[in-house]
């Protein structure tokens, strides 16, 4: 009889992944109260999980919304373990909050005029928050019972909108942490104490060249002995070079490690600062409306750009009229001869007709008199005309009679029409009429109705100032505090006024008050006022006046306006629309206000570093990845003016895996791939500030010139100046490649090559050469969890030298996958899986010629490079808004050659777009047009707005029927993944 035996305990998983490079915790994937088993049966091995019809490999994302059984997926799980997709990449597309919505007549201005918000269509062009063109493309539905919000602007003006409508404001703190930093220059401290840096020189004195440590050592000497400074000291390790060994135990150059912390605590203390311009909602703005007792919320004046246009009239005599013309008619009345003058200078017969009235008429221009014989009778004739043939109307009947006397007829020298036979002037009736004063304010369409014409509103900034001191001359005024003012009886003169002011980037505020004459009512009048130091008088004696009144300190008020109220309003019919531009602003309203149109993926993260894949943030441009991976314990590199630097021609790990690589001829082929790497970065780069391709002239010569200081390469990579140089200093090798190789032709290579010189220079003493030339000051090391590449730093604004840093970015970050991966082809070290995030795709599209390429060479590689891919962008619509057809022809493929499709909340329009790409049944368009619902007006437990799509999610892929599931952030999840916590209320 067998023995009775105690059963055994089922093994525990440990709290720690494996070890080594990628290694995680699996403690950061915290179990969210959803899930009904252990870490290991939520993953696939729970037998009881497989009859239900849902794939349990992967990560647990959430629960399926119908049978409630866990979602597992991720794009490398379901690709390398359960085979059931062809390639690692998933693209991921939700509206982000269902809709940042304007009230549908909202006037948003165009390069036409003004048009309503609900009659905009894909196609029209507004103006975006710098004043430029950009085009719409693409637009919602109308919503109903959303809740909304009325924005008051201290210049009086108002914008009704949905609680979700974003906009780029500036806060006071970051005005007063600006105004402090030019008065009063800050002086940190180091990072260092004095006693740290004593003992780091100390023991820099006493090391010999050539001595190496370990990390434990190391710290043991340095007397640091708690785990934060240990802590620090080992992140510096990771900008050390790779040492001799591996772990605690690798052997570091001693002298290079001492001198780099000796470097960092000598540093300043780098105090954490608010990010700059980040878009925020009007519930945000509602609830954070003050700050300190002072308006918080700021938004930048913008005006508007345009082009030199044909006008009927010229801008700044319609000004002068508009204020002291007849309406009716050509007279014009003032006090200052100096604009009398102004009419006669362009050309307008002036007569003064009253003591203040002027008639103004068309020019007709005076004639010496002359004498002439009469062709018919031969009577002797003295006539200022010059045309003048005939003696009297008699003679000239006659000569109409008689072919004798017949001429040729004569075309208007305006409309080229015949004139009459007995004509003896320029133009015809009509034209001589068009071409008087009173003509052109008829064509101009303002006779008999004063107002400023769309085509004058929209004209060139010039012309526009033009009007405006036209304007001012005659009914402005300089207030005694500095202020410039218009004042006027007509209520859309007014109007007009008040945009063509704001359209030039000034912040004019209307009041309505009561005309007295003689002391006694007579109606309103409307007041127009803004301060500015520029000259916008035309007349001597008011811009003297300006010049002495206006405010003579700082003007920084004047560039903003600030919201004084957000009212709550009954709900209104509201719609949004998403424009071409990068930063997705546009201007709204007559005042020309500028306004603002990834769980799963943190998810996933969190798994795969668990399972040992290295996620890969390869440029977070919001971030929204930073404090994530910062928390799992990987690498966060920032990159921008003033951080950190990638040189683009520093090919990393390649050359270790050169210095590992026995085979002479595998060695070669190494040795030529890294010359079409650094190519390949440089063309992109050049592309970029040049605005077109290279030719294949110019690619030849930068391939010879890489090849060349590849044969004579150092222990320090080469830099763009490097290259420069040896174009410049044209050595055979180089020459040679353009057949003027000889000394002869030494003149005509320098022709050849001044284009590809000049634009090197441009590339590296221009705006991009303090990111792309020079060494690089933080090496990208996938020798971590996670890494996040942070460029966020970058103003949105500035397109160029975000896609230079993508670019330098993109080439460090490959390189080392590739590098990592031939080192594992090799058996010179472990294989490994990467996971690459691109979040906000549409930005990473649109900041330059060469990234569609970048991205779609990725797209149809990652299988090779062992590389799962997630794309997140907001909607399908984002590929049609690149300027270039062949770019959008190519973004169009990155969506179908993605193996799953997670759809979040969309409108219809846009999944009829989705439809093109994944087959949707009746049941899925309804499943998913329900997720964008409105949200409720109550709050939920812990104060958030309750989102009805919030968290749903519908997996594609192909053609299968789709996985509809709901994803629940965890607490955890929700710290690391909150980009709005400094609006939380404590």
């Amino acid at each position: 009889m067998g023995t009775n035996r105690t059963p055994r305990r089922p093994r525990r998983a440990t709290r720690y992944g494996h070890a080594g490079p990628g290694g995680g915790k699996v403690s950061w994937v915290e179990a969210p109260a959803e899930y009904r088993g252990t870490s290991v049966q939520v993953c696939g091995l729970w037998p009881y999980g497989t009859g239900a019809a849902t794939p349990t490999i992967g990560a647990p994302l959430g629960r399926h919304r119908y049978t409630h059984a866990t979602v597992c997926f991720d794009p490398i799980s379901w690709y390398e373990r359960a085979k059931l997709i062809n390639n690692p990449s998933v693209w991921i597309q939700s509206e982000p909050a269902m809709g940042k919505a304007l009230d549908v007549d909202t006037l948003i201005p165009t390069p036409e005029g003004t048009v309503r918000m609900g009659d905009l269509q894909p196609g029209d062009a507004v103006f975006d928050e710098h004043g430029q063109p950009t085009t719409v493309v693409a637009v919602c539905e109308t919503w109903t019972d959303r809740e909304c919000l009325k924005v008051v602007f201290s210049d009086g003006s108002e914008i009704v909108a949905d609680a979700e409508h974003l906009w780029v404001t500036e806060t006071q703190r970051q005005r007063q942490r600006r105004c402090v930093q030019r008065l009063r220059p800050p002086a940190r401290a180091s990072l260092g104490t004095p006693a740290e840096r004593e003992t780091v020189a100390a023991l820099l004195a006493a090391t010999v060249p050539g001595q190496t440590t370990t990390l434990t050592d190391l710290a043991i000497q340095l007397g640091w002995r708690d785990d934060s400074r240990r802590h620090r000291l080992y992140n510096w390790a990771t900008q050390m070079p790779v040492p001799a060994g591996s772990g605690y135990n690798g052997a570091y150059d001693k002298t290079l490690f001492l001198q780099q912390i000796a470097m960092v605590l000598a540093a300043p203390r780098q105090g954490r600062t608010l990010d700059d311009n980040r878009p925020v909602t009007t519930r945000e703005i509602a609830d954070s409306l003050t700050f300190n007792n002072k308006r918080n919320h700021a938004i930048e004046v913008a005006g508007i750009e345009g082009a030199d246009v044909d006008l009927p009239l010229a801008p700044r005599l319609l000004g002068l009229w508009l204020g002291d013309g007849s309406t009716d008619g050509g007279v014009f009345t003032t006090a200052d001869p100096e604009l009398v003058d102004a009419f006669a200078d362009a050309g307008f017969a002036v007569r003064k007709v009253t003591r203040y009235g002027y008639s103004i008429s068309a020019v007709k221009p005076a004639e010496e008199p002359r004498c002439t014989v009469c062709e018919v009778c031969g009577a002797a004739i003295s006539t200022p005309r010059r045309r003048q043939r005939m003696c009297s109307k008699r003679c000239a009947s006659h000569s109409r009679r008689d072919a004798r006397y017949r001429q040729p007829p004569r075309p208007c020298i305006t409309c080229q029409q015949d004139l009459a036979h007995s004509s003896i002037a320029d133009r015809c009736a009509s034209c001589a009429k068009a071409a008087s004063l009173v003509g052109c304010l008829r064509t101009a369409g303002v006779l008999g109705d004063k107002h400023i014409p769309p085509a004058y509103l929209r004209a060139s900034v010039a012309q526009r100032r033009a009007l405006l001191s036209g304007l001012l001359d005659t009914d402005g005024t300089v207030a005694p505090t500095g202020q410039v003012q218009f004042t006027t009886t007509n209520p859309r003169l007014a109007a007009d006024v008040h945009e063509l002011i704001a359209s030039l980037g000034y912040r004019p505020s209307l009041f309505t008050k009561t005309a007295k004459l003689n002391g006694r009512p007579i109606g309103p009048m409307w007041q127009i006022g803004f301060s500015t130091t520029d000259e916008v008088f035309g007349l001597a004696r008011k811009r003297a006046a300006h010049q002495q009144r206006r405010r003579q300190t700082s003007t920084a008020r004047n560039r903003v306006r600030y919201i004084v109220a957000v009212e709550p309003v009954p709900s209104r019919p509201v719609r949004c629309i998403q424009v071409a531009n990068p930063s997705g602003m546009y201007l709204a309203t007559r005042a020309f206000i500028a306004t603002h149109n990834s769980t799963a993926v943190r998810r996933m993260l969190l798994s795969l570093v668990a399972q040992g894949v290295t996620p890969l943030i390869l440029g977070d441009l919001k971030p929204d990845y930073a404090e994530l991976v910062a928390a799992l314990g990987g690498r966060v590199v920032r990159v921008g003016s003033g951080l950190h630097r990638l040189n683009p021609l520093d090919v990393g790990p390649w050359r270790q895996v050169l210095a590992r690589v026995g085979d002479a001829q595998e060695a070669e082929r190494l040795r030529a791939e890294v010359v079409d790497r650094r190519l390949n970065a440089a063309a992109v780069l050049l592309t970029l500030m040049r605005g077109g391709p290279l030719e294949s002239g110019e690619l030849t010569v930068i391939s010879a010139a890489l090849r060349y200081l590849a044969e004579r390469e150092t222990d320090t990579q080469p830099l763009l100046s490097d290259v420069l140089t040896v174009i410049e200093d044209a050595p055979p090798e180089v020459r040679w490649v353009t057949l003027w190789y000889t000394d002869a032709d030494l003149p005509r290579y320098r022709e050849e090559t001044e284009n590809l010189r000049r634009a090197l220079r441009a590339l590296i003493h221009g705006p991009l050469g303090p990111t792309v030339q020079g060494h690089t000051t933080a090496p990208i090391d996938l020798d971590t969890t996670a890494l996040c590449v942070d460029i966020s730093n970058i103003r949105e604004t500035n397109h160029l030298l975000t896609a230079a840093s993508l670019v330098t970015t993109w080439a460090a970050g490959f390189g080392q996958v590739e590098a990592a991966h031939r080192l594992s082809d090799l058996g010179l070290a472990e294989p490994r899986t990467f996971f690459l995030v691109l979040d906000e795709m549409w930005r990473a599209l649109r900041v330059g010629h060469g990234m569609v390429d970048r991205i779609d060479a990725l797209t149809r590689l990652n299988r090779s490079k062992g590389t799962g891919t997630a794309f997140v962008t907001h909607n399908l619509a984002d590929l049609e808004a690149l300027p270039d057809p062949e770019d959008r022809a190519k973004a169009r493929g990155f969506a179908d050659r993605c193996a799953v499709m997670m759809i979040g909340a969309c409108s219809d329009q846009e999944l009829d777009a989705v439809s093109r790409v994944r087959q949707l049944s009746q049941a899925e368009r309804a499943e998913v047009l329900s997720w964008a619902a409105p949200p409720s007006w109550s709050a939920g437990a812990d104060g958030e707005e309750v989102l009805i799509g919030r968290g749903n999610f519908l997996i594609k892929v192909g053609n299968r029927p789709g996985i509809p599931l709901h994803l629940e952030p965890t607490e955890v999840e929700k710290r690391l993944g909150n980009t709005d916590a400094r609006w939380k209320r404590t």
